[in-house]
């Protein structure tokens, strides 16, 4: 028997040797809940739908910075507690034609304040909704990171701390914007 519970906006299901959580954005809230790390970040961030879906959307500048930079606040960190074989996390992304960005990097945090990035190529070419999807195996050491402890390994309990949309470089000079719609958390066992 699977149970739900409705926390805000992060709805957990709990199942056997699988739990999931969701992450979705409507439009009074989703400011609240994501962020730019600073003004220099060079995006801004806006609710609002695409094609029916509540989304994020988060505009950028190439000229202003090689990357946009945006995070949950602490209080509003989905937080992961018992380590896990596998953790899968889903993003729902809506690129505009032409999309200036060529990647979407995930970011988690550890308990020591460690700071891992997973980066996933954007798919050139496609307009519309597409799925990005993560699969993170938390034991042995992670690919990139960075903060307090550098030891590269995930120290439980870990946050989803925020995203990193990039690959200006090869768009220096333009705008565009990326839409962020649910994310679904998947923590189990390997398959």
């Amino acid at each position: 028997m699977r149970k739900s519970i409705l926390l805000g906006m992060i709805c957990l299901f709990a199942g056997a040797a699988v739990s999931a959580q969701e992450i979705h954005f409507d439009t009074g809230a989703a400011k609240a809940i994501l962020s730019p790390k600073s003004k220099l970040s060079g995006c801004e961030i806006e609710p609002t739908e695409f094609d029916g879906k509540n989304a994020l959307r988060i505009d950028f500048n190439c000229s202003e910075s090689l990357n946009c930079e945006f995070g949950f606040p602490p209080g509003n960190q989905v937080l992961l507690k018992d380590p896990v074989p596998k953790i899968v996390v889903k993003v729902d992304v809506f690129l505009q034609e032409n999309n200036k960005a060529s990647r979407l990097c995930l970011r988690l945090q550890d308990s020591g304040n460690e700071v891992f990035q997973y980066r996933a190529t954007l798919p050139s070419g496609t307009k519309g909704w597409t799925t990005i999807t993560y699969e993170i195996n938390p034991e042995g050491k992670q690919p990139e990171s960075w903060g307090d402890a550098k030891n590269r390994q995930l120290d439980w309990p870990i946050r989803i701390f925020g995203f990193s949309v990039g690959g200006f470089e090869k768009n220096p000079e333009g705008v565009g914007f990326i839409g962020l719609g649910p994310i679904a958390i998947i923590m189990g066992d390997k398959e």
